[in-house]
């Protein structure tokens, strides 16, 4: 189930890195020389060149957020194991008291 959640991840991270390749050369759209509204506010096109680095910033992150939970996960369910296959210290033996050991003390 962890191993699905790494897969997924790194499936996220490569569409949010292939997003921002694909809509990098569309970023001249919003420099200042090309844009006719320069100072004036954000064109459309600018707008969704925006929100298509937006969307790939958040899938990487989500995605890297994600391979670090599950990895996290995966590492803590590694310790636990290991401390139930540990062999077990052997148990000191109590000292056996006689029931009636108090009423001698006293008399």
């Amino acid at each position: 189930m962890k191993r699905t959640f790494i897969v997924l991840s790194v499936a996220t991270i490569s569409v949010g890195i292939w997003l921002l390749v694909r809509t990098n050369p569309l970023a001249t759209v919003c420099s200042s020389l090309a844009s006719p509204l320069a100072g004036m506010g954000v064109s459309a096109n600018c707008e969704t060149v925006l929100a298509k680095f937006f969307i790939g910033y958040a899938l990487i992150v989500s995605g890297v957020v994600t391979m670090m939970l599950s990895l996290l996960s995966m590492v803590r369910h590694q310790r636990r194991r290991g401390d139930y296959h540990r062999d077990p210290q052997p148990i000191a033996p109590r000292p056996i008291y006689d029931v009636n050991e108090s009423e001698r003390r006293a008399a």
